[in-house]
Parts: C-alpha cells; sequence; structure tokens
C-alpha cells in the first residue's frame, strides 16, 4: 500500500502548520474538518470513547462514514496541524505516529467504519513507542482507503484532540 510507505508520510514531517483551537482541560474536541468527501458522498468522521484519564488508559477511537470494505489506519501525533493535501486535510502533526503495527490495521467492512482499542502506554511515534501522560494533548485521525477508480485512492477523517489528565 503506498499510503503506508514511510517515504510518502514522511512528507507530512516538514509541515508544522498550528490551528486556533482551545482546548477544555481534559476530553475531546475537534481539532480541525476533513473537507473532502469520500466516494460515499461523506465526509468520515473520527471519534472517541473512553476516558481522557491517561492513567485509565482507556480510548477507542471509531472512524465511520466510510466507505464500505476498504482498509484504513488510525494517526496520532503531539501536536496539531491542519495541511490541505488535495485529497484531505491532515490533522495531526509533530512526530505522527501510524497505528499500522500488526493488528492495528482495520477494515470498514459493510458498516463503513472501524474501531481500535488504544494502548496508550504503547503510542506510535516516528521512533519508538511512546507513552501517553497526564498534562499532554494528543490529536488523533484516521487514514482510509477510498472506492474510487482514478485519482488519489485515499482519504482522511477530521480530526480530534485530547488533552490528557
Amino acid at each position: 500500500f503506498w499510503w503506508l510507505d514511510p517515504a510518502f508520510f514522511a512528507l507530512f514531517q516538514q509541515w508544522d502548520v498550528g490551528i486556533d483551537n482551545v482546548f477544555a482541560e481534559t476530553g475531546l474536541t475537534t481539532s480541525c474538518s476533513a473537507e473532502v468527501p469520500n466516494s460515499t458522498g461523506a465526509i468520515g468522521t473520527i471519534n472517541a470513547t473512553g476516558s481522557a484519564v491517561a492513567a485509565d488508559n482507556d480510548v477507542k477511537l471509531t472512524a465511520s462514514s466510510i466507505p464500505a470494505n476498504v482498509f484504513g489506519i488510525f494517526i496520532c501525533g503531539p501536536e496539531p496541524s491542519e495541511v490541505d493535501l488535495g485529497f484531505g486535510t491532515i490533522c495531526v502533526g509533530g512526530t505522527i505516529g501510524r497505528y499500522s503495527r500488526p493488528g492495528e490495521i482495520r477494515n470498514s467492512g459493510p458498516s463503513g467504519s472501524f474501531s481500535l482499542q488504544l494502548d496508550l502506554t504503547n503510542t506510535p511515534t516516528t521512533g519508538p513507542p511512546v507513552s501517553i501522560t497526564a498534562g499532554q494533548t494528543w490529536y488523533f485521525q484516521a487514514w482510509h482507503r477510498d472506492a474510487v477508480p482514478s485519482g488519489i485512492p485515499a482519504r482522511f477523517t477530521n480530526g480530534i484532540a485530547s488533552a490528557f489528565s
């Protein structure tokens, strides 16, 4: 998959574009919007359930409103971003991590959605995995294949942020 290639993903490391959002001390907020509809005509969304208390280690991400039976991954980073790539906006920045390790790549199945229970003590980055701790804000987004016969066959969901306590 070209979209999982580290060389392609490294291109995002050169951008350091901030966004103007005020985050609550804890909890999840939208960090940036996806503006490019996928082949269903909808714009993919991401949400999270669980706890914003880092020590609870209880966060589940869900991507929805994406095409059926396509592969996707979640990405994360310690910094916000809002870079329009033409096929979607990347909402995570810094040392961007990909949840593409064994068992983390997902398929949307017939429902057009996929989920992943995170292990906050084993968060991917461009280097070794790190632990998310209290006082940090992390940004999450889903990157998924799109069911288009031509053009760039990938899209992003919106992005969310969690200020962990």
